[in-house]
């Protein structure tokens, strides 16, 4: 179950949710640290270019967000995501940037679009990633 956000609503100031943190009945993403599990979602494998004469030193797939534009909003003791980073790899190794959700148009913290389960972002030395899991367990 859990509180279940949905309308026009922009969130401001400190904020702790104490139950699972949907958007228009989604899952909100929240911060994880990295590595660990569960993670966000997998990206391709890392490619490098031009092309080096060995595989990546870190060719792991899972990624993690691990910073949120605004931390002011929490679901538990996590916070909820707007914009932020993200890391793919074992290490990781491979940083990454968040896209303005596209699946959640109406809940805002502090003017940003809070990111849901499907939103996606971009790793730097591989491609797309779509979050698959929200974090919140």
């Amino acid at each position: 179950m859990g509180v279940n956000l949905k309308g026009r609503l922009d969130l401001t100031g400190t904020v702790v949710l104490k139950d699972k943190v949907l958007v228009g009945g989604v899952e909100a993403l929240v911060v994880l640290p990295a590595p660990g599990m569960p993670q966000h979602g997998t990206a391709a494998a890392p490619v490098l270019i031009p092309p080096p004469p060995s595989p990546p030193q870190d060719p792991g797939l899972g990624v993690w967000i691990i910073e949120s534009g605004n931390r002011s909003v929490l679901a538990g003791n996590r916070a909820l995501v707007t914009s932020g980073r993200c890391v793919q790899g074992n290490v990781p190794t491979w940083p990454g940037n968040l896209l303005p959700s596209r699946a959640n148009t109406g809940v805002r913290v502090g003017g940003v679009a809070v990111c849901v389960v499907g939103d996606g972002g971009v790793i730097t030395a591989g491609g797309p990633v779509t979050f698959t899991t929200s974090g919140q367990g």
